[in-house]
């Protein structure tokens, strides 16, 4: 390898003599050089670590399987919250119509309760009717009207 120099006494070869005088414009060469290895070094060795390493490609699968599950888990979760809110809302609507339907049984008894009472009243009312009635309670003499 030669390095070609403007100046005509530091023409030698690089293997084996020592420059005369070392430019600059070498040395930010050289370490550019040195920078772009490394970082071609590096790159190589990410890009071989992230494409070819086994591990590293079961904890990516893994990882979006988690992250699929866990997003089914979300809207698993959710359906069931809005089945319970539904449910709820049902059981408080068969609640509203069991209180609806108690109240009205209720009254339905009371109403029957004093129906009965009244029934009874009249049945005592034409017992008596009838007792004080002298042909009625002997079964001798009967009444010209009355069959």
């Amino acid at each position: 390898v030669r390095v070609n120099s403007s100046d005509g006494s530091s023409s030698g070869d690089l293997f084996g003599t020592a420059p005369v005088e070392q430019s600059s414009h070498n040395v930010i060469m050289a370490v550019l050089m040195l920078a772009l290895f490394l970082a071609g070094g590096v790159a190589a060795y990410a890009i071989g670590f992230t494409s070819y390493n086994p591990r590293r490609t079961a904890v990516l699968r893994l990882q979006r399987r988690l992250r699929r599950v866990e997003r089914r888990y979300r809207w698993l979760e959710f359906r069931l919250q809005r089945k319970r809110r539904r449910l709820a809302n049902r059981l408080s609507g068969v609640d509203q119509a069991r209180g609806r339907v108690e109240q009205q049984l209720e009254r339905d008894e009371r109403v029957l309760a004093g129906q009965v009472t009244e029934l009874k009243q009249i049945a005592r009312l034409r017992m008596s009717e009838q007792l004080s009635m002298p042909s009625r309670t002997s079964g001798v003499f009967a009444q010209m009207g009355e069959k």
